[in-house]
């Protein structure tokens, strides 16, 4: 599984820091990654999909949602990300999914011939659905508490 994220303004809560050794035979010295929790990825993920149109945002967030839900803070943060009002977070991810057609999602995976393979258009379509879903059932219930939790 790949998961890529931002680095911009890290979200609300903890980053643990993992150390990772380079190869020395590609110049490739010690480094960190970032690594956050499940939600928080959710949360990432929902502020990259309301802020610019890229497929991978709705595969890592089919994976990840059914599973995995961020509280009021992690919520809060992706729409102040993306500039997005709580009041129309819903309407905007309805509006984001409906503009990636299939042939976006073909295009955008070209280098992934194994995820090519496996999504066809019903999947891809039943795919934004359930993102679409568990989107605004979460959007909702955020903007039904008014606050964060």
């Amino acid at each position: 599984m790949k998961v890529e994220v931002s680095r911009r303004p890290p979200p609300p809560g903890e980053v643990r820091q993992a150390t990772v050794s380079g190869v020395s035979a590609f110049g490739l010295g010690t480094y960190y990654v970032d690594l956050y929790d499940e939600e928080t990825l959710v949360a990432m993920k929902l502020a990259a999909l309301l802020g610019r149109t890229a497929a991978r945002d709705v595969t890592d967030l089919d994976l990840l949602l059914p599973k995995h839900r961020p509280g009021g803070a992690l919520i809060e943060w992706a729409l102040a990300q993306a500039q997005v009002d709580p009041s129309d977070a819903s309407r905007a991810v309805e509006e984001k999914l409906a503009s990636m057609s299939y042939e976006f999602f073909r295009t955008e995976m070209l280098a992934d011939a194994e995820l090519l393979r496996r999504i066809d258009e019903a999947e891809w379509d039943a795919m934004r659905a359930r993102v679409r879903r568990e989107l605004a059932d979460l959007l909702d219930d955020y903007a039904m508490q008014g606050k964060p939790s």
